[in-house]
């Protein structure tokens, strides 16, 4: 088995290092291997979904969520993306699987199942495909038609990803999260176990794993909404993890970690959780039965996935710092057999192991290179040489990164001009 995901936040890899751990238990002569399959798209591909995706998070949102508008709802952009993605990584992701010579791959990442869904379709791939999707919303982008399973965590997700890849391509699984969160754990053990006042209200605040959306008013929020200890997750992002020790460094009801191996016994622990990011950290708390409050995330996925999970009945969501006190008051008062989970159904390892070639759904045929990927490469360097998001650093102050950026495009035009001539030279 074949597991691919991508350094793009925690949840992906999160995701992935569960599934691998679940593979492991359900036949101990299963060989799961897990590879970061961005990685394996190439060096530009991955500049562009992370580096600059991350860079854009951090500085200047309102970038990112005009880019995820975009594709997210004008259907023939999101296919260019898909044909320069395709043309810039499909070898080197290629080259990866045969050198493992998998039974099944599997994908936790959704630009890595455009590439995989496409070279199913050309018959580049033989094996079966199993895409395994976190998110509530999104489906056009994590769906396939050449994908042969899609793995989704909520019931009402199937129709939806059909509607994208065709009728069977669906199925449920139990969320994709580490063993440890499915054993009962109580409040009291896992409060002494993390040091935290075992009586009274534990509310934990997080950004995921980059540390992302407006942490800093969630924990003011939070303080005013009720006497509870604040638990505040920054990720992976020291910076942040500074400021806001700095700025609550006063304040004996806060404190402020980076990122963290205990999050069962954190969920375990707590009454709500405040989250301005969302994927994996919803289903860790939905199935430690976890209240959830959407607040202060970024705009693009996260705002979508929130309000697809308010309108499941999963979590609330707070627009404003008023919105939040009020939503986790209703949170700290909601008795724990109300609280919102997730019906049960059978560990995504069971599905890929049964995983099977299913025949891809009647389609257009659509374009195999030539004008597409000259129009998509057109299209997506215009975005890069003209954006300033380009992240060459982006964990230092906001003055060194603008410099920094500058450089963008003598660095960004070789790397184009040598992947696209590779590609033509091979192509002739």
């Amino acid at each position: 088995m074949l597991v691919l995901s991508a350094a793009v936040g925690e949840g992906h890899r999160a995701a992935a290092r569960a599934l691998v751990t679940e593979l492991a238990l359900a036949d101990p002569l299963i060989e799961a291997v897990h590879c970061d399959g961005l990685e394996a798209l190439g060096r530009l591909p991955r500049r562009m979904i992370s580096d600059i995706y991350r860079g854009q998070l951090r500085w200047m949102p309102w970038v990112y969520g005009l880019q995820y508008a975009l594709f997210a709802r004008i259907a023939p952009a999101r296919a260019l993306g898909r044909a320069l993605l395709y043309l810039l990584g499909a070898r080197g992701l290629l080259r990866l699987v045969r050198a493992h010579e998998p039974d099944v791959v599997v994908s936790t990442q959704a630009a890595i199942n455009a590439v995989l869904g496409r070279l199913r379709l050309r018959g580049l791939l033989e094996v079966p495909v199993c895409a395994a999707i976190l998110d509530h919303e999104d489906f056009a982008f994590w769906a396939h038609r050449g994908i042969d399973h899609h793995l989704v965590m909520y019931e009402q997700s199937i129709a939806s990803v059909e509607r994208v890849a065709g009728e069977g391509s669906a199925l449920r699984s139990r969320p994709l999260i580490d063993p440890d969160f499915f054993a009962p754990r109580a409040r009291s053990e896992a409060r002494r176990t993390l040091e935290l006042p075992v009586e009274g209200p534990v509310v934990v605040v997080s950004g995921g794993g980059w540390g992302v959306g407006d942490l800093r008013g969630a924990i003011r929020g939070a303080l005013r909404a009720s006497e509870a200890t604040i638990v505040c997750l920054t990720g992976r992002n020291d910076q942040v993890r500074d400021e806001l020790a700095g700025t609550f460094s006063g304040e004996p009801r806060v404190r402020v970690l980076g990122f963290t191996e205990r999050m069962s016994d954190l969920l375990a622990a707590s009454d709500a959780l405040v989250l301005s990011s969302g994927g994996v950290t919803c289903l860790e708390a939905l199935v430690r039965r976890c209240p959830i409050v959407t607040y202060g995330a970024p705009p693009g996925h996260a705002r979508a996935n929130a309000r697809a999970l308010a309108e499941l009945g999963l979590a609330q969501v707070a627009g404003s710092p008023l919105e939040l006190e009020e939503a986790l008051r209703v949170a700290l008062d909601q008795p724990p057999t109300l609280r919102p989970r997730l019906s049960g159904a059978p560990p995504a390892s069971s599905l890929v192991l049964a995983a099977r070639p299913r025949t891809p759904a009647p389609g257009r045929r659509r374009p195999s290179g030539g004008l597409a990927t000259v129009a998509a490469a057109a299209v997506l360097l215009a975005w890069a040489v003209t954006s300033h998001e380009y992240p060459h650093y982006v964990d230092g102050p906001v003055v060194e990164w603008r410099e920094h950026s500058t450089a963008m495009p003598s660095r960004a035009l070789p790397d184009l001009r040598h992947v696209l001539g590779t590609r033509w030279a091979s192509s002739r």
